[in-house]
């Protein structure tokens, strides 16, 4: 290659070489971008170098070009396609420069709905805008950081809650709900059976029972409707399938035994399990528990009772997809159950609605940090043995009036989730 400025051949003492092959000598100063656009820095004393085509210096070429001058500290560098001297002292002050401390941009950043720039480990910046939020301060709360890209509530897209049709027919198919029995008198006795009161004579005193009662529907069947439709429009708007039982695939069934718990776990009653299958029954059938999901801006979808319900009613089973613990430690979900506790943490189950759940994931967490939070709660998830196998079930532990919000513990069992900042 020649040059093009005065058309001498390629050896030469100093060369600098781009696509279109230019000496030092030809350029009138030290630092000058050629015509073809690249720019070079040239520095006095450069070693004697062995130069290639700059069409052929590619990674795959780079041990090409090298110095003649073994000894010598001095580095050529090639970077997209150009060939960059360095001498020792520049390449000494490349790295004091790097080496000055950077001012982050990020730690000034403020929370957008509180003003407060603490709780940094608790701080989501958008994907998009980079603003600032407190997991605490969005609405509804987040208790973990979401995986993956992030937005705040003013880049994305509207969140407005589209309703479920009240159609029956579709309400049907959704819930898949079969063709209603009849109301024979066995399930009749169950749910109206009547205490007799003990006869005379003794004077040792009878404990209270405490068995468990069937939810009372709602004998409107437009208004089961609109319980279902409410429901519907909930899981619809996450993308979850309705379940009313437990599913496996991610943890075989196998995994699931009651007699693995520490401690061990309480066996259900013949005439409790009568009760929770004339509850399941009766939700296949359409018959729905009187419960209404409504959307909050704060805490987002809640459930709310439609009417009174009485203590000890079950109100639903908690369901979704069985899945080791081990696997779930770090998830982002807000709604994974403990379902069995064993001596191998390798062993532990939890219930994780992400999927596939029912109403049960909707029910609202207490904060239990606080005894205002603790007084809101009125249901409990219970935990059973029926049939070797551990089910959760969501049982009321105090009357509950009409319209009231139901509220559980979180952390019946365990202490890890952070409900500090629930409302």
């Amino acid at each position: 290659m020649e040059d093009e400025e005065c058309g001498r051949g390629r050896r030469v003492e100093r060369v600098i070489v781009c696509r279109n092959g230019w000496h030092h000598c030809c350029l009138p100063e030290f630092e000058k971008t050629g015509p073809c656009g690249m720019h070079f820095e040239v520095s006095p004393g450069q070693t004697r170098v062995e130069v290639v085509d700059a069409g052929s210096v590619t990674e795959s070429t780079q041990s090409v070009v090298k110095a003649k001058e073994p000894r010598s500290k001095e580095v050529v560098e090639v970077q997209e396609g150009a060939l960059e001297f360095a001498t020792p002292g520049g390449r000494a002050a490349s790295k004091a420069k790097d080496a000055e401390p950077k001012e982050d941009k990020y730690d000034t950043t403020l929370c957008e709905e509180c003003s407060r720039g603490d709780g940094e480990q608790e701080m989501l910046l958008c994907d998009s805008c980079d603003r600032g939020y407190h997991m605490y301060c969005l609405s509804p709360i987040l208790p973990t950081v979401p995986p993956g890209e992030w937005f705040c509530p003013k880049c994305a897209e509207s969140s407005l809650v589209q309703e479920f049709p009240k159609v029956q027919k579709k309400i049907v198919d959704f819930f898949r709900i079969q063709k209603p029995a009849p109301f024979t008198t066995e399930t009749k006795c169950i749910g109206t059976r009547k205490r007799r009161r003990p006869s005379g004579g003794t004077l040792c005193r009878q404990k209270k029972s405490r068995r468990l009662l069937p939810y009372v529907p709602c004998t409107d069947p437009q208004r089961r409707l609109e319980q279902m439709a409410s429901l519907a429009t909930a899981l619809t708007s996450i993308g979850v399938e309705f379940t009313d039982s437990l599913s496996y695939g991610l943890a075989p069934r196998s995994a699931n035994r009651a007699e693995y718990e520490k401690g061990g776990m309480q066996v259900m009653g013949k005439e409790d399990r009568a009760t929770l299958d004339l509850c399941k029954t009766m939700c296949s059938q359409g018959e729905w528990p009187p419960l209404m999901v409504t959307h909050d801006s704060r805490q987002g979808f809640v459930v709310e009772a439609d009417r009174n319900i009485k203590a000890m009613t079950i109100i639903a089973e908690y369901t979704g997809e069985v899945d080791y613990m081990c696997r779930r430690r770090y998830d982002s979900g807000n709604s994974i159950m403990g379902l069995l506790f064993t001596e191998d943490p390798a062993k532990e189950l939890v219930i994780c609605p992400d999927r596939r759940g029912n109403i049960a994931r909707f029910v609202s967490g207490i904060n239990n940090h606080t005894s205002e939070g603790r007084k809101k709660q009125n249901v409990r998830c219970v935990r059973y043995n029926i049939d070797g196998e551990a089910r959760a079930i969501l049982v009321a532990i105090r009357d509950i009036p009409e319209g009231e919000r139901l509220y559980y513990d979180y952390n019946a069992y365990r202490t890890e989730y952070p409900t500090e900042h629930f409302v």
